[in-house]
């Protein structure tokens, strides 16, 4: 994009007054910092004031990223969806490789995101177990369609 010096809109920011009665394009920013910084209405940070700051401490969010069950399942479900639309597909002989390609794509967008929801599940829970074998079989069509082993020739 140009940027026209002439262009109405620019020269009115151009010609406005700063705070400190300068031109913006006037004023170092050095200046203008001090200028501020001296003014007696500011209040001063104190040490306290600090310390109360320093004594936060980090927010702890493992509780709300551990994924329920029903999430996971609805996710497992929608994969095996996809998976069955891809089979149909390779079944029908009228459908081409290009005609698959997003189909493919969204395994593999549904198989990453499944991923990151089985890393929050329970490592006892018996779905990961489900959810592996889901993801296994996805990641091998993936593979396959991308080596182009579907190709005659």
């Amino acid at each position: 994009m140009k940027i026209d010096p002439n262009n109405p809109v620019l020269q009115k920011l151009l010609n406005s007054n700063a705070p400190g009665g300068k031109h913006a394009g006037d004023a170092r920013f050095g200046d203008i910092l001090n200028k501020v910084l001296e003014r007696p209405d500011l209040e001063k940070a104190t040490a306290t004031d600090l310390k109360l700051i320093q004594g936060i401490s980090g927010i702890q969010l493992k509780a709300a990223l551990t994924a329920e069950p029903t999430t996971a399942t609805r996710q497992v479900e929608d994969l095996l969806d996809l998976l069955n639309t891809y089979r149909q597909m390779l079944a029908d002989p009228g459908t081409t490789l290009r005609d698959m390609g997003p189909v493919v794509d969204r395994i593999e967008a549904q198989r990453d995101k499944l991923a990151e929801t089985m890393e929050t599940l329970d490592p006892k829970n018996g779905l990961r177990d489900l959810i592996n074998q889901a993801m296994v079989t996805a990641t091998t069509e993936v593979v396959k369609f991308n080596k182009g082993e579907y190709i005659d020739g």
